[in-house]
């Protein structure tokens, strides 16, 4: 397997350790993480989104560079880069992962009604019908061609890590 990754996505349910494994990778390979959430949203309360088109701009501008890691739920936006990554990684836990892991984090900058909103919206993960649930993560993991990583555990996951290093 490749590994000299230099652009890479990371996509799968809130809570499932995306942010951890994009920082673990970056320290490996030098390289920026560029979480979704902070694209997405207007402040760190998750309360408001930012404008789409600007968005999107960004995103377009971010995915033209020599390296990056693009981590997050939002699977329109992880679209936008596919194209260019030298691997995606969908991080497909099960709901009692992905909620120990928020509840580990916590509401960081979210009001506690905001947290509660993310923790029912995380665990209708596989319900919703949209490109940031797991059916639409499903679908850019089998319609991409390249190399590809599905984990299925965290135990997976660091596993994977101790190869890299």
């Amino acid at each position: 397997m490749k590994t000299d990754f230099k652009k890479i996505i990371i996509v799968g349910n809130s809570g499932s350790g995306k942010s951890y494994l994009a920082q673990k990778i970056a320290s490996v390979f030098n390289l920026p993480v560029i979480h979704l959430d902070k694209l997405f949203w207007e402040s760190e309360s998750c309360s408001e989104k930012r404008p789409k088109d600007i968005v999107h701009q960004e995103l377009e501008e971010i995915t033209e560079q020599p390296k990056w890691i693009l981590e997050g739920v939002f699977g329109d936006l992880a679209n936008i880069g596919i194209s260019k990554v030298d691997i995606l990684i969908f991080l497909n836990l099960d709901w009692s992962e992905c909620k120990k892991g928020l509840m580990l984090r916590g509401p960081q900058n979210a009001t506690e009604e905001n947290f509660k909103e993310l923790i029912d919206w995380a665990g209708l993960y596989w319900d919703r019908k949209t490109v940031s649930s797991y059916d639409g993560h499903k679908k850019i993991f089998n319609q991409f061609n390249g190399t590809k990583l599905e984990f299925t555990s965290r135990n997976q996951v660091e596993k994977w890590l101790l190869r890299l290093v």
